[in-house]
Parts: structure tokens; sequence; C-alpha cells
């Protein structure tokens, strides 16, 4: 089943998506074979009239030695820019893809190909699979190991890359073993650890180092503990956390309502905290993205422009209603995988985009995803009375509604970047919801 596009201006997107491309390129040597495109690729930018990106993920690698296999490929509108960006990239230092693969590029359909971990904007990501040198960035995370009295043992290191987004940021869980410079004593330690674009990195280590700071051990809820950031400042490390995700707990039903109304109350918490995040953006702010994605949504279904661009503007009007609201600490991507169940107690993750803001914004973000997921409506409904029985009706439901209605909309388009057949049902059934969620407002 072939999945329909929209109009672009790029010559290699369509035989890449419904053609024989991928399989070409394969036969010729210079790329890994895949079952299917749809299954392999991790993630899709979509430019139709500059340059689109698709990343597309081989098999994983799991010594400190060997990078999982990995292609971005960059479709340009004409080959002279095709060219333009080739002669760039070889201009660079490389480091070769797992089975020998080297930056390619296709005339034919104006297509550059760059391994994984060659990433210019995250220039630290290959280092991760430069062995003495990461072992040596070990080293200086591992503060409660001093390396006069530790060594790491190379040989030992595993990693698993858990999510790579391109330009943004490399997710790993790593284990380490490490040993006593004197003696026989050993210790293994997990590690949860980021490498990103140097232009976050710093704001992500800070928002968790102050959260951390903030809490007391004996608290409801948590954070992971930070280890520590080096490589330019771009590359950090967290305890890994054993838990059970807040995702599996929304397959038991009704008997996770008790784990939700927990989560609920954690949010409430963390809303409460004194941490001094950075104001993330004000209600002006934030109508001019939503009427800016409109119009990006309104490129992937054309016909129905008008209409997709009205409930922009509406949402870029509802959205002044959240000023007034008090601002707080927020998560600012809060859904179900952001939170993992340990020993009862909650534990919230990824910081990476925490900041000031109203708090409505991570409640109706959590509700939208939990209709997305086709998660038990009473499971959203503990939550909320959670959150409520900690923090009283200071959010009012007027405010959860628009937030909804936001995350609702902003995610509209994720069937598409994830090459869904029928994404163009998926994305108008998500917009539908963002309507739904609007209806009752007060005046």
């Amino acid at each position: 089943m072939s999945t329909p596009l929209p109009p672009h201006d790029q010559p290699g997107l369509g035989s890449l998506i419904n053609g024989d491309l991928w399989s070409r390129w394969q036969s010729d040597g210079v790329v890994f074979p895949i079952e299917t495109l749809a299954d392999a690729c991790g993630y899709f930018r979509f430019k139709p009239e500059t340059t689109s990106r698709i990343f597309v993920a081989g098999v994983d690698a799991e010594s400190a030695d060997d990078p999982p296999q990995g292609f971005m490929l960059h479709l340009f509108p004409d080959v002279a820019r095709a060219h333009q960006a080739y002669a760039k990239e070889m201009s660079k230092r490389h480091k070769i893809g797992s089975g020998g693969f080297e930056p390619f590029l296709c005339e034919e359909s104006c297509v550059v190909g760059i391994p994984y971990p060659n990433d210019p904007e995250i220039p630290d990501l290959r280092h991760i699979y430069s062995p003495d040198r990461f072992r040596r960035t070990l080293n200086e995370l591992l503060t409660d190991y001093p390396t006069t009295d530790w060594r790491v043992q190379r040989s030992l290191t595993k990693l698993t890359l858990l999510n790579y987004k391109p330009g943004r940021r490399a997710v790993y869980r790593i284990k380490v073993k490490i040993r006593r410079r004197v003696g026989d004593e050993k210790v293994r330690v997990r590690l949860h650890v980021k490498v990103e674009n140097p232009k976050s990195a710093d704001r992500s280590f800070e928002n968790l180092q102050q959260m951390h700071a903030s809490l007391s051990p004996t608290s409801d809820w948590r954070v992971p503990r930070p280890h520590g950031q080096v490589g330019h400042r771009t590359l950090m490390a967290a305890e890994w956390v054993d838990g059970t995700t807040l995702r599996e707990r929304a397959g038991a039903g009704a008997e996770a309502a008790e784990e939700f109304s927990r989560v609920g109350s954690a949010l409430a918490q963390f809303h409460g905290t004194t941490v001094p995040f950075e104001h993330l953006f004000s209600p002006v702010e934030e109508s001019d993205r939503l009427r800016q994605h409109a119009t990006d949504l309104a490129r992937l279904l054309p016909d129905r422009e008008s209409e997709i661009k009205a409930l922009g503007e509406r949402l870029a009007v509802e959205v002044t209603r959240l000023s007034l609201s008090p601002s707080s600490p927020i998560h600012n991507d809060f859904h179900l995988d952001q939170v993992l169940l340990s020993q009862d107690r909650p534990i919230i993750v990824d910081l990476d985009r925490a900041g000031r803001g109203y708090a409505a914004t991570d409640i109706g973000s959590f509700l939208s995803h939990l209709e997305e997921e086709q998660i038990d409506p009473a499971l959203g409904e503990a939550f909320v009375e959670g959150y409520r029985q900690q923090n009283g009706s200071e959010v009012s439901e007027d405010w959860i509604r628009v937030s909804e209605a936001i995350a609702t909309f902003r995610r509209a388009s994720v069937p598409f970047r994830t090459l869904e057949p029928d994404w163009p049902d998926q994305m108008l059934a998500r917009l539908e919801r963002t309507e739904r969620s609007l209806e009752g407002l007060s005046p």
C-alpha cells in the first residue's frame, strides 16, 4: 500500500517512499538492507520547497566501538544543491558507519546520504564511538569513582541507542564496568546518557540539576540523579532508573487508577516547586507559533487549507486565556513515556524542555496523549483528580481544554512523519479532536 504524498519539489521523495530507490542503493552496496522504509524510518522532517530529511535505522549494536546502522538522507529539489551539500560534507572528517558505509550522492534523486553517527549539528556524537576518548569521558562523568582509584574497562562497556532526533540529541543506556586500580574490586554502573546540540545542552543539564537539588529524599516523587556534563558541555549523564513505565501500567485499565492519581499529585508538586527555570513563551509568542503550525499543516492537506488555518486562528485567540493563570515550573513535554514508577513513587524524566510556563500545558498534553493512545478515559480522570487533590482547583477546566486542544493540534502531523499509509485520515481525526476539545468553553 503506497503512502500518499503532498505537493513537493523533491524528485527523490516519491521513489524513496513508494518506489524501489532504497533497494537500488542496497544493490549498489551504499546502504544496508531494511524490511520497509516505514518500519525503519525514525525521523522525517518534511520541507516541501527546500530540504527534507529522513533518518533510516538499521541493525543496532551494543559495543562501545561500533555504532548502530543508520543513514540521514537529505532530499534536495535539484542536483546542483545536492552537489553543493555533498561537497560540504566531504570536506569534513567523518566516522565510517557500521558496516563500512560512507556518505554518498545520488544525482538521479538529488539525495545525499550521511551514515550515523555523523551529525554536523551534534558534533560530539561521533566521539561516543571513539573508544579511548569516550573512556576518558566516562571517567569524568563517574565522579563517585575518581580516576586516581578506579579505571573503566572499555571492553565491557555496552551502548544501546534509545532515541535519536537528528540535529537535537541522541539518548543512550550505557553499561559500564569499572575496577579498582589496586585490588580486585569491580563495580557495574548503568547510566542514562545524552549527547546534544550545543545550543540546548547547557539548559537540559541545568534543568535536571536544579530540580534534583530542590527535592528532599523523602519527597513523594523524584527525578533521576545527575552525574555530570562533559565534552564541551554537550554530553550529560544521569542515573539509570529501573521501574515500570506509566505506559505499561496503562494497560492494566482501571486497576492503574491509583498510580495515575499519584502521577497527577506528583505533577502538581512539580508545578509547586520554586525552581528558577527560564520563561518559555508568552501568549503572543504561542499564538504566532500556532499560526505557523497551521500553515505547515495546510501544506500537507492543501484542499483543507482554509479549515486548518481557521482552526489555527481560533487556537491563537483562545491561548490568551492561559495568560489569566499564574506561571509555574512546567515539564513542557508531559506524556506517558515521561514517568516511571519505582517502589510506588513516580519518577519524572526528560526535563530537556522544562521551563516556566502555564500548568495547564502539562495537564492538557498528558490528556491529549492518553486519548491518542486510546487509554481508558477513567485513568485520565484519576490523573486530574490526583492533581486537584494536591493543588486545589487552581487550574480551571477552560485552561485544560485549551491546552489539550493545542497539544492535539501540534501532534496532528505525527502520522505523516511516521509514514502511515492513511495519514490524511488520521490527521483529520486529530483536527476533529482539537475542535471537540474547544467545545463548551465559557464565554
